[in-house]
């Protein structure tokens, strides 16, 4: 029983690092996933600005061709 508490806090002291290690971990992981997360919806304003520039452009140049030909 001696021998058990003398190794108590090196094993508390062991518990605590790899509950520390895998913390870390987790807050690396979500940290980058908010990075995609957030790089996904810049990608995707920058999609629709695009899709809004374009899509007038393409019904005027319908138009134009439609009046070029008749």
């Amino acid at each position: 029983m001696a021998t058990f508490a003398a190794t108590d806090p090196d094993i508390m002291r062991m518990l605590v690092r790899r509950t520390d290690y895998y913390h870390n971990r987790f807050d690396a992981q979500y940290e980058t996933v908010l990075f995609f997360d957030q790089t996904r919806e810049n990608y995707h304003q920058f999609v629709r600005k695009l899709y809004g520039f374009y899509k007038p452009a393409e019904e005027r140049l319908a138009t134009v061709e439609t009046q070029c030909i008749h």
